[in-house]
């Protein structure tokens, strides 16, 4: 396998309003995933605010629509938090998404799903928050995209 970093962000940023936001974001070229078993992993982490305000952290794979690989939603006060999500091609129509969530020391969320992107043309990976409390209730401090190539 080769492994090439396509992405990093240590640039922190905080929602600054109540709705869905994209906190970081990341261009894959058209036809990166090129073959079947080609894979993107996206790791990304950040901070909560000190209130029990509502907040939702998450990836979306966005290309001719827009699909969610993982969201979750809590109340966390003052705790870190991590989402990963893992994007393999099944065929050059078809992607399965795998993705996990932690929160504080043990809280743990995995999902699957599937897409339907076409892979010749270019995608987008966006890392979001949505805060409909108050802004800054949830900061991303860090994300990383790799890409896999499987022979």
């Amino acid at each position: 396998h080769r492994v090439i970093p396509l992405c990093a962000s240590p640039t922190s940023a905080a929602t600054t309003g109540t709705v869905k936001e994209t906190l970081a974001t990341c261009a894959i070229a058209a036809g990166r995933l090129a073959g079947n078993l080609d894979w993107l992993e996206i790791e990304a982490g950040g901070t909560t605010a000190a209130n029990a305000n509502s907040k939702a952290v998450g990836i979306d794979l966005v290309g001719t629509g827009t699909t969610t690989c993982i969201t979750q939603s809590h109340a966390s006060n003052a705790l870190s938090w991590v989402v990963r999500c893992k994007i393999l091609r099944s065929s050059a129509t078809a992607e399965v998404l795998s993705g996990t969530t932690y929160r504080g020391t043990s809280t743990l969320q995995i999902t699957t799903t599937t897409a339907a992107e076409d892979t010749a043309t270019a995608l987008t990976i966006n890392v979001f928050a949505t805060t409909p409390t108050a802004s800054a209730d949830a900061t991303l401090t860090w994300m990383t995209v790799v890409y896999v190539d499987f022979p």
